[in-house]
């Protein structure tokens, strides 16, 4: 669908041809061929291919490698995971941090996140996402002052808009208002042609804050980088490595939070409002 090839590879000594990996292939990609009964790649099957990689978890016997990727290479699925209540309590306790700590995460934990979004879903897994990361405290100081510089600049010349006098106000008063006093920022850039570019990036920036939390990181979701990127600052984007037919698709700030950040209880919002849908919904449908 979007690769020239699939790579499809099956090992005969160990392919059982028990058809698992054909009939999970919604788009026919692969199919059982007429004569053996090995998968094999359909006439056109590299145009509907999602390079899911479906076809090689399922395989039983591991026969099968895709893409370059061998079966053998992948963590196997049956590792014991996370209770629903550790999963609950980790999504209640999740909470906007808006004070850090001046230090900066360690390269590993942030290695091991970054990794960790090649496992994000896309649509129709697209895989077209980019990550631009600040990753240390003092580049991150850099491009805090010059966005401040700018801010007080437009300021002086009186270009600053009516709606964003606030900032500068809150930031002559001490304050950090754009950035938080977040030592890291993120921002997931998606492709133009993306299937689904509006959610593709919000979908990361969701798995990322979830695993930050898990690792004892606060986050907080930058929409000001966004609006600010688009009306007041175009240039934010320049210094982060946005590949040409990408796009900021969202932001995220993260590090460890200050002690003044340390939330003792979960909140309690409102109950969400649900309609759940009967066949008297449907009659005139």
């Amino acid at each position: 669908m979007y690769k020239a090839e699939i790579g499809l590879k099956v090992d005969r000594t160990r392919c059982t041809r028990c058809g698992l990996c054909v009939a999970d292939c919604r788009n026919k990609a692969i199919i059982a061929d007429p004569e053996s009964g090995y998968p094999v790649v359909a006439d056109g099957g590299a145009e509907r291919c999602m390079h899911c990689q479906h076809c090689m978890m399922l395989c039983p016997a591991g026969a099968l490698s895709v893409d370059g990727v061998d079966a053998a290479a992948c963590p196997a699925a049956n590792q014991e995971l996370p209770s629903y209540s550790s999963l609950l309590n980790l999504v209640r306790s999740r909470r906007s941090c808006r004070d850090y700590l001046q230090k900066n995460v360690e390269k590993e934990v942030i290695a091991g996140l970054m990794d960790a979004m090649r496992y994000v879903p896309t649509g129709v897994n697209r895989r077209g996402l980019h990550f631009s990361l600040i990753d240390d405290l003092e580049v991150m100081e850099q491009y805090r002052k010059r966005t401040y510089e700018k801010i007080c600049a437009m300021k002086e010349a009186g270009t600053l808009p009516e709606n964003q006098i606030r900032l500068y106000e809150q930031f002559m008063e001490g304050s950090d208002p754009v950035y938080r006093t977040a030592p890291h920022l993120l921002v997931v850039s998606v492709a133009e042609d993306s299937f689904c570019a509006e959610a593709d990036p919000l979908i990361a920036v969701s798995y990322f804050e979830l695993l930050a939390h898990a690792r004892g990181l606060g986050t907080v979701w930058f929409g000001r980088w966004m609006s600010m990127w688009r009306s007041l600052l175009p240039e934010m984007k320049d210094v982060m490595g946005i590949p040409e037919g990408y796009r900021p698709g969202y932001a995220i700030l993260f590090g460890y939070a200050s002690p003044k950040q340390k939330f003792v209880r979960v909140g309690c919002p409102d109950p969400v409002p649900v309609n759940t849908v009967t066949a008297d919904n449907l009659k005139n449908y």
